[in-house]
């Protein structure tokens, strides 16, 4: 969770606590501890390949169009 927190510019105990609310909103644990670290389960690969359509999100553009002018800038949501 450290690592993931440094990457979206988050406290490693506000990833914890964005994760155990997806868990429970998924009813999934969605990642789970492997030999390497973290590991998604099947149900959270299947979210990963469909939720971002669902969120108005176009990898070709780079952007949200449910937030025109939000950008993915390395996996953080920036101003363009």
């Amino acid at each position: 969770m450290t690592h993931a927190g440094r990457h979206l510019g988050l406290s490693q105990p506000s990833v914890s606590r964005a994760l155990t609310r997806l868990r429970r909103t998924f009813n999934n644990d969605l990642l789970v501890r492997g030999s390497g670290g973290m590991v998604p389960t099947p149900h959270a690969e299947r979210l990963a390949k469909v939720l971002p359509t669902a969120l108005g999100f176009d990898p070709r553009a780079g952007e949200s169009r449910l937030c025109p002018g939000r950008m993915a800038v390395n996996g953080k949501n920036g101003n363009a």
